[in-house]
């Protein structure tokens, strides 16, 4: 347990922030003691989206984004997006988060590794990195330096060191992400990985980019409403408190338009919780043109009669929240 804005709180998961490093760094450590060492080459990967919208209540989510280069250094990387819970027990809004990273050089050996992570659009936003006998599980690896272990700070990281030269690391750290904003507010948490490895000649470094966005569920009503197209959407949220959710299609006359909306059959139940709602389907004017019975899934098809934005309404049926898909074709 520990204290935020007064408040007793649990802790669970990992992770770390974007601080760059310059080419020449000086770490010196009981396991490896150097001068300062010249990066000969950094190699900046694309960077990796994940996007949710924000629940309402508590939600396990467990997603994870991954990462696998390979190269001179193989280097896998998982950001888990643990679970979401509500203001009711935290005071915030907040997600669990975790990261692990596994790195093995063909030659030579790995150097360090630098995690950062940091939500610069709020200021009031914290992250905090979860310290204790299970967290952080380090293979090959010494902690440095670190900032937000055992406090909340808007930018936290922490830096690894190799032991005894290493050919092969693991890491396995947590962190909670505190948003202190209201549902109507979109988060980005930018998370980056630096990995500094020796292949036999000179020192190179790899970075890795990661950017996780909150947005905001504010699509409540017909002048709210969500612009979509045709694609499919993910991580769509509805539930108790908010249980209604608008979007909005631009068609011509004569479109036949195909939503596949909710929970598919090959989707797993595990301990996640899906939503049941039903569906109304508006015309320009706002007139009601069809509805359905409260479902977990729905597949609809309308023939547009006029050209104009057209609507689709979901309205929970106000026992579960959850997320759900949704795929438009026409």
């Amino acid at each position: 347990m520990k204290k935020l804005n007064g408040r007793h709180v649990r802790v669970l998961f990992f992770l770390s922030i974007v601080v760059p490093v310059g080419l020449l760094t000086t770490l010196k450590v009981a396991d490896i003691v150097q001068s300062p060492i010249a990066i000969s080459k950094v190699e900046t990967l694309e960077t990796i989206v994940w996007e949710t919208e924000r629940p309402d209540s508590f939600i396990a989510i467990r997603n994870s984004i991954t990462s696998i280069h390979e190269g001179e250094l193989k280097l896998i990387q998982d950001v888990t997006v643990g679970h979401y819970e509500d203001e009711s027990f935290y005071g915030s809004a907040m997600f669990w988060m975790g990261v692990n990273i596994s790195a093995s050089a063909a030659n030579g050996y790995i150097h360090s590794i630098h995690l950062g992570v940091a939500d610069m659009e709020h200021p009031d936003a914290r992250i905090s990195f979860f310290k204790a006998p299970d967290r952080p599980i380090l293979q090959n690896l010494s902690i440095v330096n670190s900032k937000g272990f055992g406090q909340t700070v808007q930018t936290a990281f922490v830096d690894f060191v190799g032991k005894n030269y290493p050919s092969q690391i693991y890491l396995l750290t947590s962190f909670e992400w505190f948003l202190w904003s209201p549902s109507n507010q979109t988060h980005t948490l930018e998370v980056q990985s630096q990995v500094t490895y020796y292949n036999g000649s000179a020192y190179n470094k790899i970075v890795q980019p990661f950017r996780i966005i909150a947005q905001s569920d504010n699509n409540n009503s017909f002048q709210t409403a969500t612009e979509v197209n045709e694609g499919n959407y993910t991580r769509l949220y509805i539930g108790r408190v908010d249980s209604t959710d608008y979007y909005k299609l631009f068609v011509n006359q004569g479109d036949i338009v195909e939503l596949n909306i909710g929970k598919r059959e090959q989707e797993d139940w595990d301990d996640r919780v899906y939503p049941r709602f039903a569906v109304y389907i508006y015309d320009f004017s706002k007139n009601l043109i069809l509805q359905t019975e409260p479902e977990y899934s729905h597949k609809i098809e309308f023939t547009a009669g006029n050209t104009g934005y057209w609507f689709v309404k979901l309205l929970s049926d106000g026992h579960n929240g959850g997320f759900y898909p949704m795929e438009i074709s026409r």
